[in-house]
């Protein structure tokens, strides 16, 4: 798994990163909101609890990068586009 501070770097420095977390114990932590205030264009936003969906969004990409995108070598965006839309749809 790739961290944060990893893919804030490789991201251009005008555009702002917004990480989807599934419990609030992040922030709960003291160094979470300290952290927050060293990486102004992170922001975190967190879903529901209630919110079972989700899971069923997340095991559908999941078996679309373990099927279609680990599986493959892509010279360009266009291949692997083509190949995720094949998975979609098959």
């Amino acid at each position: 798994m790739q961290k944060i501070e990893d893919v804030e770097d490789e991201t251009p420095q005008q555009l702002d990163l917004r990480v989807l977390l599934d419990d609030h114990r992040a922030l709960a932590h003291p160094a979470g909101p300290r952290w927050l205030r060293r990486h102004p264009r992170v922001r975190f936003h967190f879903i529901p609890t209630s919110s079972s969906w989700l899971a069923l969004v997340e095991r559908r990409f999941g078996g679309l990068t373990d099927k279609a995108s680990r599986r493959g070598a892509f010279a360009r965006v266009r291949e692997l586009s083509e190949t995720n839309d094949e998975h979609i749809t098959a």
